[in-house]
């Protein structure tokens, strides 16, 4: 695991965060002994996450559905 001083971590910050990124996480070390990690956590998918459906619709075709849903 990749391990930065705490003086480290504060003046390339956005590095450290690159490299978490890279490496899933990596380790501060403060001066005092102390160690705190940084890690990613895997993203949670929204709950309307769809998979994409390929209807082969044409312009006219959805227009025509939406037109058909307004009217009702």
């Amino acid at each position: 695991m990749l391990t930065y001083s705490y003086a480290d971590a504060q003046a390339h910050f956005p590095d450290l965060l690159k490299k978490a990124r890279e490496l899933r996480e990596v380790l501060i070390q403060g001066e005092d002994g102390l160690c705190f990690v940084i890690k990613v956590l895997p993203q949670k998918q929204a709950n309307y996450h769809l998979p994409a459906l390929n209807l082969n619709l044409s312009r006219e075709e959805i227009v025509d559905c939406v037109r058909e849903t307004r009217i009702r």
